[in-house]
């Protein structure tokens, strides 16, 4: 989106898209099936986590695995009410990003990631690290997502999506499958290489 908005303001400029890099990291399976949601991120009002709160609601045996730290006292509070007694499992220390894509692969049955639209034009770096983990992930449907609408499962409503990638073997495995391959095709190693490119071919003009 931020490309095409580029091209429309300056026409016959050049203008590439290069996206964030992906790990490749893939860690073990948990080997039974559950009903355990995993998230990822700062703690932040846009990124859905208190509408998981909702899904722990509606959907049967649901569980929550989130890590996830809290930029403010305030918001460390406002979580802590909005979760009691819900089933809940919240990582709040800083960890590394292979040790919590390790933890999610071992752990979650389905990753989330249900941002808000907030005309920023953006791309989340929280959604690569679910990719990597190998675990089905569901994001909104926003401009956050919008080029990973192969990649990931994007419903219409939260709680109907979540109930389904749960119980939906054959789309779990199209996910997982199709999020390796993009990781991959988009590496660190690969979009460094991009950006080199890129780099060389505008020095030679």
């Amino acid at each position: 989106r931020g490309a095409d908005l580029l091209r429309a303001r300056h026409p016959g400029r050049r203008v590439e898209h290069i996206p964030p890099g992906c790990p490749t990291w893939f860690p073990p399976r948990r080997g039974v099936r559950g009903r355990v949601i995993g998230a990822f991120g700062f703690l932040e009002s846009h990124k859905g986590f208190w509408r998981l709160l909702e899904v722990l609601r509606q959907v049967p045996g649901a569980e929550l695995l989130l890590f996830s730290h809290a930029k403010s006292p305030e918001r460390e509070t406002a979580w802590e009410r909005a979760a009691a007694g819900l089933p809940v499992h919240r990582v709040a220390g800083f960890l590394p990003e292979e040790e919590i894509a390790r933890r999610l692969a071992a752990e979650a049955d389905i990753l989330v990631f249900w941002y808000e639209e907030t005309g920023l034009i953006s791309a989340s770096a929280a959604v690569t690290l679910g990719l990597a983990s190998g675990v089905p992930v569901l994001t909104s449907p926003t401009s956050w997502f919008g080029d990973l609408r192969e990649v990931t499962y994007q419903p219409k409503d939260l709680i109907d999506g979540v109930r389904r990638l749960l119980d939906d073997t054959p789309l779990r495995k199209r996910l997982t499958a199709a999020a390796r391959e993009y990781c991959h095709e988009n590496s660190w190693k690969r979009i460094a290489e991009r950006h080199l490119a890129l780099w060389r071919a505008v020095e030679s003009h």
